[in-house]
């Protein structure tokens, strides 16, 4: 009982974290790059939210890139703790939601989402916070 309280309170911030994150996406663009882009579905969505003409996204596991390339996001296959395979100055808005918790070279991570943003782009980047109740709890609950 008392876990599912704590899982629908859990679920009540993912939401509201998503719906925030969408709301931050702004504008008419040419590119966008979603860093972590899985199977693309979300890319999708962020790229419908700024009209984005060129969908782009870097992605570790080479299964769920396939499945993001298949759905027409240009994908390429790599390790976000590593440079990033784009130009200087080639992106206008880059996503990344839920994946800076996940590496250990968040201060490369940073310099190449500011070496690959065109002057005028911008980045939206949402991290849970590791110290809430709600992650300590989930942590102890099997998927």
């Amino acid at each position: 009982m008392l876990e599912n309280y704590f899982k629908y309170l859990y679920n009540n911030v993912v939401s509201a974290s998503r719906k925030k994150f969408m709301e931050l996406l702004d504008g008419y663009v040419d590119s966008l790059l979603d860093l972590g882009c899985w199977d693309g579905a979300n890319t999708i969505k962020y790229g419908k939210k700024v009209h984005a003409k060129n969908l782009f996204g870097i992605e570790i596991e080479k299964s769920k890139a396939k499945i993001a390339s298949n759905k027409g996001v240009k994908v390429k296959l790599s390790n976000l703790n590593n440079k990033f395979p784009f130009k200087n100055n080639s992106i206008d808005v880059v996503a990344a939601n839920h994946v800076i918790e996940h590496l250990t070279q968040t201060e490369l991570f940073i310099k190449e989402i500011y070496r690959v943003l065109k002057n005028n782009g911008y980045v939206v980047i949402a991290t849970p916070n590791l110290a809430s109740c709600f992650a300590i709890i989930s942590l102890s609950w099997t998927v």
